[in-house]
């Protein structure tokens, strides 16, 4: 059975699309409310942005990179970008280099990294920088 995800996005008719895959229990909105939306208009860059919110058990099903693909990046391509750059934080950073490994082949190929080394704190949604190992967490 295939999802259709849930996406949310800042789109101007550019001429290319920067697809962001959110980390684990994060949201697409993480992005906006992070600046990621607004840092591209800032910079006036000529890309759509869309992030994808992939759900954790179609991740863990094996499921959330065909979903992508028949839910996000298919439609996409057909509305005619010139480039589709795909990348994510995180789980999302790992399940954006796994789509352009699983789907290779494709006339326009998919660069995809990752796209910080912050982490979102799942639980404060903000910002934050590992400092090293924890022993416990008491939170």
């Amino acid at each position: 059975m295939n999802h259709q995800p849930r996406t949310v996005s800042r789109t101007s008719g550019a001429p290319n699309l920067m697809v962001l895959l959110p980390g684990a229990y994060m949201t697409p909105e993480d992005f906006e409310s992070n600046g990621f939306f607004d840092a591209v208009s800032k910079r006036r860059l000529a890309l759509d942005v869309i992030a994808v919110d992939l759900d954790l058990s179609a991740i863990s099903g094996g499921l959330a990179i065909s979903d992508l693909h028949r839910g996000v990046l298919e439609p996409e391509r057909r509305h005619g970008y010139q480039k589709i750059w795909l990348g994510g934080i995180s789980l999302g950073g790992l399940l954006a280099l796994a789509c352009c490994a699983d789907m290779p082949g494709h006339r326009r190929p998919l660069p995809a990294g990752a796209l910080s080394g912050q982490s979102l704190d799942d639980r404060r949604h903000r910002p934050r920088r590992w400092s090293g190992p924890v022993a416990s967490d008491s939170r």
